[in-house]
């Protein structure tokens, strides 16, 4: 009995988690990056990865450009820039309706 009680309520959990995840990819995670933004920051990535592990940036500064690199290209990839929020930017092209 015990073990049904948390088996629903982890079921629960679960079920409010996915709702949260599908909120915030509804109202907050709308793409945000044009296709332009996208190719620079995948470009700047490449790069900066490519600097890294050529060993021309070591250290605490290549750690700092690995996880760069990271955070551009997995935004490039997501088309979502989190910084663009507060500010109310948006890259994106809006597609013209053809009618």
């Amino acid at each position: 009995m015990h073990k049904k009680l948390i088996c629903n309520q982890s079921g629960r959990i679960l079920r409010r988690n996915a709702l949260n995840l599908q909120l915030l990819k509804s109202k907050i995670m709308k793409k945000n990056m044009g296709e332009t933004d996208r190719f620079i920051r995948a470009l700047a990535a490449i790069v900066l990865a490519v600097l890294y592990f050529t060993n021309i940036l070591g250290g605490t500064l290549g750690l700092v450009a690995l996880v760069l690199a990271f955070i551009l290209m997995a935004t490039a990839t997501i088309r979502f820039c989190p910084l663009y929020l507060p500010f109310g930017l948006n890259t994106l092209r809006k597609k013209l309706n053809s009618k």
